[in-house]
């Protein structure tokens, strides 16, 4: 599974993605289902300005297991990964394993990949879950990618309307006393 997640992104860099500018770096995040998993695919919907952390809200299942894939470019080492349930008044960390990243010299990006449950609360009405995962770089410091959700029960027709996504994609700048976020967005299949 890891590599064919690997071979779709390649394939999305020679579409267009190319190498940052100096002193940034992008990441894709690519969230999918195992095809055996019998739960949709992730999607989104655009939100305008309503919520405080992001545009685009994405659509999970509750229990749902999903996989993330990192792409990072330049060719970084991430030590860790830490995910945070920023809304829920929770700010410890949870770290998820990490796959061993795969290099890809060709296109300069370096992929990892690791699995997480949804765990989150569904039973509250238009709430949204507001996280954010840290990605702790060698050499460069740690980036926050926020993520704003929206967990659905089992059979919840909701849970499928809205656009499929491909992968989120954030950009990031490193001055000299702070690494700030560029900019956002996500991608349609």
């Amino acid at each position: 599974m890891a590599q064919a997640n690997g071979r779709k992104l390649d394939a999305k860099l020679n579409q267009g993605l190319n190498q940052p500018p100096p002193n940034c770096i992008r990441v894709l995040l690519e969230i999918t289902v195992d095809k055996d998993a019998r739960i949709p695919n992730p999607c989104f919907k655009s939100d305008g300005q309503r919520f405080s952390m992001a545009t685009t809200t994405l659509k999970l299942l509750h229990e749902g297991m999903y996989n993330f894939t990192l792409v990072l470019s330049p060719q970084e080492v991430v030590q860790r990964l830490e995910l945070v349930n920023r809304g829920s008044g929770l700010t410890e960390p949870v770290e998820l394993a990490l796959s061993e990243g795969k290099k890809d010299d060709t296109h300069g990006i370096t992929t990892y990949i690791t699995t997480w449950k949804c765990n989150l609360d569904w039973n509250l009405k238009n709430t949204r879950h507001e996280l954010e995962l840290y990605i702790h770089v060698e050499g460069f410091g740690t980036l926050v990618l926020p993520i704003q959700l929206k967990v659905y029960s089992p059979g919840d027709k909701s849970l499928t309307l809205g656009t499929r996504l491909r992968y989120f994609q954030y950009l990031f700048k490193r001055t000299s006393d702070e690494i700030k976020m560029i900019s956002m967005s996500p991608f349609s299949l």
